[in-house]
């Protein structure tokens, strides 16, 4: 007993203790209420994007994003010559692989393939694959003689795509006719990764920068989580994060030099990616067609969204739209341009009707359908359903 002749309670008489309990207790609500924060807000898509997936016929938009995620994060694979690959023989309601981990469903034996590489646009991330470009365009085919393959993969830019095309064409079955390379957006955009990451290793020079998501590859092969595995571990991580990269943006010089010397820098890999896969191309009896995508800031005259998606695409530390705008003019400008014969499709989505655009550079089936238009016009007519 005290002075006072009181019993002292447990929690007086283990201070410590107490002061434990009172810890985990404040710890364990907190965690449930970022627990359910996460579930309630931290996943999925915007209200503007999951209403454009559904008038798209997306019928279940929560599935189609957690199928997205699963594939191309949970169960990514890394790859030693292209970063990161897609799990094969995945099966899916909208997102599945094919044994190769690529895009495709059943494939016909012995037709002719017209194949498309790229990134996310070539993938479709934000359609059905019977809505993507390949898709789109094996309704024109008869496919008993020609058909589309995907091999596009998100954030693959021309460096992954010269590795990928290395790959498949390898195989003694791959019957591939004409190549189509769908490029641009990943071109600048692994640059501005690299820009804001103040990467300086020499080999980025040459081979261009990694995509920030092969870490989710990379996480699986040696075991260790990208993420952490509670949820106040990934809010401080988070705070963690915003304060490294407030840095970092401090430290990036962002003159108007700076993008133009950036937008050179990428101009001058994606040309020495192109001419190597022509040369390999030519040796394998494939004919290469090299495209230059179009973006959201390509657009002539944009609607009133189109205009605060680009804005919202700009308010990065480094300005997307204007690292899109040195990229392609240094690519336009440079004679290797008109040498290695690359198509200019930046006007290709200027006949759009209604909002097609969910962010800088995906599209819906519409705008899918209006780059599959103009890449069908490139083929021979033999290619095309007599």
């Amino acid at each position: 007993m005290d002075e006072a002749g009181r019993t002292p309670s447990r929690f007086e008489r283990h201070p410590r203790l107490t002061v434990a309990l009172a810890l985990s207790a404040v710890l364990a609500v907190l965690e449930g209420a970022l627990r359910a924060g996460y579930a309630l807000w931290g996943g999925g898509y915007d209200a503007d994007k999951a209403a454009l997936l559904r008038a798209d016929g997306i019928d279940d938009v929560g599935l189609f994003w957690s199928e997205l995620e699963r594939l191309s994060k949970d169960r990514a694979q890394y790859h030693p010559y292209r970063w990161y690959a897609l799990p094969p023989s995945v099966l899916g309601r909208y997102h599945a692989t094919d044994a190769a981990g690529f895009r495709n469903g059943p494939l016909s034996p012995g037709s002719a393939k017209v194949a498309l590489f790229g990134g996310s646009t070539a993938y479709s991330v934000l359609t059905t694959a019977d809505n993507s470009i390949p898709g789109l365009l094996n309704r024109t085919f008869d496919r008993a003689r020609r058909e589309a393959v995907n091999y596009g993969i998100g954030g693959y830019g021309s460096t992954c795509e010269l590795a990928t095309f290395i790959e498949v064409t390898r195989r003694p079955d791959h019957g591939i006719r004409w190549a189509v390379f769908l490029d641009g957006v990943n071109e600048a955009s692994r640059y501005a990764e690299r820009w804001q990451d103040q990467a300086s290793a020499p080999f980025y020079d040459s081979m261009g920068y990694r995509w920030a998501g092969a870490l989710y590859a990379l996480s699986n092969e040696i075991g260790v989580p990208v993420r952490s595995r509670t949820a106040l571990g990934r809010a401080f991580e988070w705070v963690g994060e915003r304060a490294q990269r407030l840095a970092r943006a401090r430290r990036v010089s962002r003159a108007p030099e700076d993008y133009r010397r950036a937008g050179l820098a990428a101009a001058d890999i994606y040309f020495h990616n192109l001419a190597d896969i022509r040369a390999l191309a030519r040796a394998k009896g494939v004919t290469p067609i090299f495209i230059l995508q179009p973006t959201l800031f390509e657009l002539r005259n944009p609607t009133a969204r189109e205009r605060a998606l680009r804005a919202r695409a700009s308010e990065q530390a480094i300005d997307i739209g204007q690292l899109y705008a040195a990229t392609y003019r240094a690519v336009r400008e440079d004679p290797r341009f008109a040498e290695l014969g690359v198509h200019d499709l930046g006007d290709a989505l200027e006949g759009r009707a209604g909002e097609i655009f969910f962010d800088d550079c995906h599209v819906t089936s519409a705008g899918n359908a209006l780059l599959a238009a103009r890449i069908q016009a490139l083929l021979p007519d033999d290619e095309r359903r007599p």
